[in-house]
């Protein structure tokens, strides 16, 4: 089956974090043919998830207005 990974395109998800897997057969979207719907099994089950970390990305605000002055760039 197909992983399904962070690309690390975002300031949330880091980079080739494995979320889950391809769970059955990809579908064209019928409404946009530049889409695809696909149905992901996660690799960990939510349920069973009792304690987490809240990391606080302190260079947000500065990776943001970097990002904005990129795409105005371009």
């Amino acid at each position: 089956k197909d992983a399904i990974v962070t690309s690390g395109y975002s300031q949330i998800f880091p980079k080739g974090v494995v979320v889950g897997h391809v769970d059955g057969d990809p579908e064209p979207d019928p409404e946009n043919r530049h889409f695809w719907n696909i149905k992901v099994k996660l690799t960990q089950d939510m349920a069973s998830v009792n304690n987490v970390y809240v990391v606080e990305n302190i260079y947000y605000t500065e990776l943001d207005s970097l990002m904005q002055q990129v795409k105005n760039e371009q």
